[in-house]
C-alpha cells in the first residue's frame, strides 16, 4: 500500500503542506520530514494590486495541487474528497502563514465566490 495515498497522509500534509518564502519576517514552521512541501515565492509581486494578489493566490493553489498529489480516486474519474480537503487546507494555511491583510481579504472573497470549490 502506498502510504502517500492514504487519508492519514493527506491529513498530515494538510497541516503544513507549503513552506512559503518571500519576506524575511515569515516564520519557518517545523515540518515533519516526510511531509510534501513546496516553496512559493512572491517577492516579485506587488501585493497592493489586484493582479499581484491574484497571481500569488494562483501560485498558492498550484503548489497545493502539486503537494496534495493526484486529484482522482485511482481507476475512476471521481475527484477525491481527501484531495479537495488537502488543497483547501493547504491554501488556507499558506494564506494564514503569509499573514498579509490584502491576501487574507482576497482569499475570503474567493471562498464566497461562485467557483469557490476546488475541482480537479
Amino acid at each position: 500500500m502506498n502510504l502517500r495515498r492514504t487519508p492519514e497522509f493527506l491529513a498530515a500534509a494538510t497541516l503544513s503542506a507549503l513552506t512559503l518564502l518571500g519576506t524575511a519576517s515569515l516564520a519557518h514552521a517545523d515540518v515533519p520530514s516526510d511531509t510534501e512541501r513546496q516553496t512559493v515565492r512572491f517577492d516579485d509581486l506587488n501585493l497592493t494590486t489586484p493582479a499581484g494578489l491574484q497571481a500569488l493566490y494562483l501560485r498558492i493553489q498550484n503548489a497545493a495541487h502539486d503537494v496534495c498529489g493526484p486529484s482522482h480516486v485511482l481507476g475512476s474519474r471521481i475527484v477525491s474528497e481527501a484531495w479537495k480537503e488537502c488543497v483547501s487546507a493547504s491554501v488556507r494555511d499558506a494564506v494564514l502563514k503569509i499573514n498579509r491583510p490584502s491576501l487574507t481579504a482576497y482569499y475570503a472573497t474567493q471562498l464566497r465566490g461562485p467557483f469557490s470549490r476546488t475541482t480537479g
